[in-house]
């Protein structure tokens, strides 16, 4: 780790580095010291940043949340589809959202987070 180093967005650099270890690992398989590493920086930075592992993995759901919500208004952007078609539209937007960013999907859903400690996340 590079010491004196300042990081351009080191909260986003977490995030990243959480993606690619919940990815690799799942959402409850790292620690903060490893996405430290990952991120290249001392294990006491992140904490400037976050309070702990929950809170990076909370921040890593918020951002799912954004992007999810963005893929299903695209999903029905063409208006208001009868049921069936928002059924499916929907489920389309679920399988597209898991494929192309599973450390969101497994953030979001497959944490554990306690919503009483991330309200916003409901």
């Amino acid at each position: 780790m590079k010491q004196g180093y300042h990081h351009g967005n080191l909260r986003q650099a977490l995030v990243e580095a959480a993606l690619t270890l919940i990815a690799r690992n799942g959402p409850t398989g790292f620690t903060l010291s490893e996405a430290a590493k990952a991120a290249d920086v001392t294990p006491a930075a992140v904490y400037r940043h976050f309070t702990g592992r929950d809170e990076l993995l909370a921040e890593v759901a918020r951002q799912g949340y954004d992007i999810f919500a963005a893929l299903m208004e695209f999903a029905y952007a063409g208006g208001k589809p009868a049921a069936l078609a928002a059924f499916e539209a929907t489920g389309r937007a679920y399988l597209a959202f898991a494929r192309k960013y599973p450390g969101h999907y497994m953030a979001m859903f497959e944490s554990g987070l306690s919503l009483n400690a991330y309200p916003d996340l409901a």
